[in-house]
């Protein structure tokens, strides 16, 4: 759709001062000299590209798995305050403490890439 504008833009450009040879040799040198610029631009942006993908990536992927880290340490506290609730008493506080640790470590670092993103 973008491109179909910028075509139609082009398009309705006005010609109409080009009136002879040079006129013509003129605007066929700023043509060319608009379309290295656009090439060069366009050289510049594909270098970036690795590094903003990477970015984009990073931005995306870790506060997801994140997020399902902490829903999946909270799940293994509750699951082990449960089993203590219901009588097995086999190892169930260790198993709840060790949970827990994970949960606030999850936690802690989840905290601390919400305020680093913040900050930028």
């Amino acid at each position: 759709m973008m491109i179909q504008k910028t075509i139609e833009k082009q398009r309705k450009k006005d010609l109409s001062h080009i009136d002879n040879l040079a006129d013509l040799h003129r605007e066929i040198r700023l043509v060319k000299a608009r379309i290295k610029n656009h090439e060069q631009l366009l050289a510049e942006h594909w270098k970036k590209l690795p590094a903003e993908t990477f970015k984009l990536v990073v931005r995306r992927v870790v506060p997801f798995y994140l997020n399902n880290k902490v829903l999946d340490k909270s799940w293994g506290v509750l699951s082990s305050a449960f089993s203590i609730l219901s009588g097995d008493k086999s190892n169930t506080a260790k198993s709840v403490m060790g949970a827990a640790k994970k949960l606030g470590l999850f936690t802690a670092i989840r905290a601390g890439y919400n305020l680093f993103r913040k900050k930028k």
